[in-house]
């Protein structure tokens, strides 16, 4: 079991008919054997049938929660970003990151070292920029500067074990 720490992205994994089944959060506090996890506000339903009515703070064991990478689940990462009805299309570039290609803005000539979202008009995409264009994360616009003739230089594909 990884090492949970404050602030960790974590799927709340128990039994298929237990309430929280299928959900995921932020840690937000650790205390002895409990770890408090503010659920994704789209469980909010599931909090307010336990009798949480004003906040979706959920305790749990530390064996039912899994530590996941936000950036490898990025149709969640795009509805915290810009909620689930604030974009209609989710594209994801084929490949994983590597801070061997390029930056993917207009123009710009330094390394990717990050990878962010951008939604143009309701459909969102990843970009892999450098730390100058990260700023772009979370944006809204008609569309992304992007690189008129851009190429991935790795283009280690991405494997289809998302939840």
């Amino acid at each position: 079991m990884e090492n949970l720490q404050k602030g960790d992205n974590v799927f709340v994994r128990v039994d298929e008919n237990h309430t929280f089944h299928d959900t995921y959060g932020i840690v937000k506090e650790i205390k002895n054997k409990k770890v408090f996890v503010e659920l994704d506000q789209r469980f909010s339903h599931l909090c307010i049938g336990c009798g949480h009515y004003s906040d979706t703070i959920i305790d749990f064991e530390k064996g039912e929660l899994e530590k996941f990478n936000l950036e490898d689940q990025i149709e969640i990462w795009a509805t915290r970003l810009y909620t689930a009805n604030g974009f209609h299309h989710l594209f994801e570039l084929p490949y994983k990151f590597s801070p061997l290609n390029d930056c993917m803005y207009n123009k710009c000539t330094k390394k990717a070292t990050q990878t962010i979202l951008f939604n143009a008009n309701g459909s969102v995409f990843n970009h892999h920029v450098c730390d100058e264009h990260a700023s772009y994360n979370g944006g809204w616009g008609d569309e992304f500067p992007m690189a008129d003739d851009y190429k991935a230089v790795v283009k280690e594909k991405i494997e289809n074990d998302k939840k």
